[in-house]
């Protein structure tokens, strides 16, 4: 599930405002899996969701620069 939630946090820094159908697109998953993930993101303040008329639209959440600049950091073996 982490390899999941932080490509879900990538593609949301790269595009704020990124859409629940494009995000599930453009990741090749359902809509569902992100709604999963997007619970669990959610309660670590690391996603935030807004209705947009009929769309639900993704941001970064007030500790998701921290984490994936850690996650970034374990990567690169730094």
């Amino acid at each position: 599930a982490l390899p999941r939630r932080q490509a879900i946090l990538e593609v949301v820094a790269a595009r704020p405002g990124i859409c629940l159908n494009e995000l599930a697109r453009g990741l090749g998953v359902s809509n569902s899996s992100i709604l999963w993930h997007y619970d669990v993101l959610h309660a670590l303040s690391l996603l935030t969701a807004r209705r947009q008329g009929t769309h639900r639209c993704y941001f970064l959440g007030p500790r998701a620069g921290q984490w994936l600049q850690m996650q970034r950091r374990q990567i690169s073996g730094l």
